[in-house]
């Protein structure tokens, strides 16, 4: 992911430079499911 100059203003003011991340993702059988029933009361 690259996030491009002066793309994030902080709560100063100010501008980021230019940001670079890498990240991985696992395979689909380390991750699991979450259901949620939400009912109206």
């Amino acid at each position: 992911m690259e996030i491009l100059p002066g793309a994030i203003i902080d709560n100063y003011n100010t501008t980021n430079d230019s940001l670079n991340f890498a990240f991985n993702t696992r395979a689909l059988s380390d991750y699991g499911n979450l259901k949620i029933n939400i009912k109206k009361c």
